[in-house]
């Protein structure tokens, strides 16, 4: 007889198993034992059924599709798959109308469709219905279990209920070539049962092996800049190059680099489509081995180049790259970029512009136009046509500023009103806007009191001349407009919605008003709820008051204050700790209250997703409660 040997540790398994009572050949319970071929067959048996309900999809409609993805090690790339919504609709009972317009679409349309997942290792149900962006998607393992980003996450899917398609995408660096991953995204409508078998392949993207149809020798000059600005390359002949390529428009078209050994770098390093460069000019990173970098721009259908700050000196060179490749064909751009010395921007003096900001103090940066400033005016006096051709200089102790040190072009000031850099010492910053044509002075933060006044000098210059703008900023106490709300505080609870499309570059949501919220539940004007903020009387917590506190009982704000930076899970992350991945925060000014959300650039994924956080805002005896899911969805 075939025996299988095991050691029986405890009681507790003694109790359980009662077929040991009839093992005559063995008395001593707590010793080895051998399985009889009966014992052995029914354990057989019993695995058998866990098998096959591993095997088995719970669904009454089963559809398979596959999703070919190329590997990335640096992006979240994957593919669409149009789900056949007809079908499901059809089986449901609904028009395919009802089945995106609902709950996957993130709205309420009376139809209640649930979304949920099976796992793949089990097949069970987990009804989580998203732990993406989306309204209904999730991330997966390499088993094709349901799993948040992060860590053992492979690949994710998200449904598009415009498109009908799920968005497949991937974990950068993790998928192999060869090592599918099949997972199964679920919709449930009254007792019918919807199951989407999803494979995701991944394949390494293949070496291009296209032709030069054509090589321009391009050469650029340009100032040394040390403020990633892009200027564009000149010579480049855009028509010419779709013509030899045998497209109409550069939709159809990649773009590559060319890597040290030959090879074409095809992920895009830089502002997409386009690649960092190192010293050599070979495709590379940012940082500081880089040189430039190069960017195609479709509306402009110019090629625009860029400097890694304080990396290229004057009389530096450095020859890049950059091909366009479609039709199995690539029309290379070698690029020469020569940098030069910054040019004086000191010049004849052609005009004089005394201007006057009256504005009451601002703790958040934020800018007020120069009222008298006459753009029109000023471009004239430069002989110029745009403001391309302008830069904007304040004066030094040895001549004219040319590296901007505020949000370019600007530069802060000092108390004095010379030029200075952020800091305690710093009094205003004054930054051009080109798109509004206005000069913008916002003050450092608690620097400016009521009372305060400063003088500066901002100018514009261009082709030797030279437009002063000397401006005196008066900062004087504020005149509240408003009367607060009559009647007793009362404590309120919201749920809002904050969404953004996902950026790398810090941007933010539209602002999401509750002034009138804030108003009328603290009877409190605007400007007393502003002051209360910056005070510090107005807290704002996490899911309860007193929650997180700091060791004198105050809120813990671990970003700008009252706000947090948060991990998915909707409690406070501090900066640098990893998990930082999105803020939201409550904005304000003397007449404005409102909410607004952003995403961490690096920390995010680039697929977009979806958190909670529970705020509780505090101030004059009662709360006002805000429910905010933040969705952040996935890169155009």
């Amino acid at each position: 007889m075939k025996k299988l040997s095991y050691i029986l540790s405890g009681l507790l398994l003694f109790t359980t198993i009662g077929i040991f009572s009839s093992c005559g050949d063995n008395e001593n319970y707590w010793g080895l034992h051998n399985l009889t071929d009966e014992e052995i067959a029914e354990m057989d048996r019993q695995q058998r059924i866990k098998d096959s309900l591993r095997n088995v999809i719970d669904a009454g409609l089963i559809l398979t599709y596959d999703a070919e993805i190329t590997i990335s090690a640096n992006s979240y790339d994957g593919v669409d798959v149009p789900i056949d919504c007809d079908a499901i609709a059809q089986f449901f009972g609904i028009t395919t109308d009802q089945l995106l317009t609902g709950s996957l679409a993130g709205e309420d349309n009376g139809i209640d469709i649930i979304g949920f997942a099976i796992e793949g290792s089990t097949h069970a149900d987990n009804m989580t219905m998203s732990n993406t962006g989306a309204p209904w998607g999730h991330w997966w393992d390499a088993k094709g279990d349901v799993i948040n980003w992060g860590d053992g996450a492979m690949a994710f899917a998200e449904f598009n209920a415009e498109t009908g398609a799920f968005y497949v995408g991937q974990f950068p660096g993790r998928m192999v070539e060869g090592e599918n991953i099949t997972f199964i995204e679920a919709l449930k409508y009254q007792d019918k049962r919807v199951a989407i078998v999803i494979t995701a392949k991944p394949h390494e993207r293949g070496e291009v092996t296209a032709q030069v149809v054509a090589t321009n020798h391009l050469t650029l000059e340009t100032e040394q800049d040390n403020n990633y600005t892009a200027v564009p390359v000149p010579g480049f002949d855009a028509a010419a190059t779709l013509s030899a390529l045998g497209v109409a428009s550069f939709d159809e078209v990649a773009w590559v680099a060319v890597n040290a050994d030959g090879s074409y770098a095809q992920e895009y390093s830089a502002d997409a489509p386009g690649f960092w460069y190192d010293k050599l000019g070979f495709s590379g990173s940012w940082g500081d081995d880089a040189s430039v970098y190069s960017h195609f721009d479709a509306e402009s259908q110019a090629i625009l180049i860029g400097q890694m700050p304080n990396q290229m000196e004057a009389g530096s060179t450095v020859t890049v790259s950059f091909g366009a490749l479609a039709n199995n064909k690539i029309v290379m751009n070698e690029i020469t970029v020569n940098i030069t010395a910054k040019g004086d921007v000191a010049g004849e003096i052609v005009a004089t512009n005394n201007l006057t900001l009256t504005c009451s103090p601002n703790n958040d940066y934020v800018t007020a136009a120069v009222p008298g400033f006459d753009a029109a005016a000023t471009l004239s006096a430069l002989g110029a046509t745009n403001w391309s051709e302008v830069k904007w200089t304040t004066p030094t102790e040895d001549g004219y500023a040319q590296d901007y040190n505020a949000d370019a072009p600007g530069f802060w000031y000092g108390q004095d009103g010379k030029l200075g850099a952020w800091g305690d010492d710093a009094s205003v910053f004054a930054h051009f806007d080109a798109a509004t044509e206005t000069i913008g002075i916002g003050q450092m933060p608690e620097k400016m009191p009521a009372g305060s006044t400063v003088t500066i000098e901002f100018d514009a210059a261009a082709n030797g001349k030279l437009v002063q703008n000397i401006i005196t900023v008066n900062v004087v106490a504020y005149e509240d407009p408003e009367t607060a709300p009559a009647g007793n505080p009362e404590s309120i609870e919201k749920d809002i919605t904050l969404t953004k499309v996902y950026d790398n570059e810090w941007g933010a949501t539209d602002d999401f008003d509750v002034k009138e919220d804030l108003r009328q539940a603290f009877k409190m004007t605007t400007y007393q709820i502003y002051s209360a903020i910056k005070s510090g009387e107005l807290k704002m917590w996490i899911d309860e008051v007193g929650k997180p506190a700091d060791d004198a009982g105050n809120p813990a704000y671990t970003g700008e204050a009252p706000g947090y930076w948060l991990d998915m899970e909707g409690q406070a992350a501090s900066w640098g700790s990893g998990n930082e991945l999105v803020y939201v925060f409550l904005g304000c000014s003397e007449t404005e209250l409102y909410f607004y959300a952003a995403n961490h650039p690096e920390l995010f994924p680039a697929e977009g997703g979806s958190m909670k956080v529970k705020y509780v805002i505090e101030c004059n005896g009662v709360t006002a409660t805000y429910n905010i899911t933040f969705n952040i969805t996935p890169a155009a």
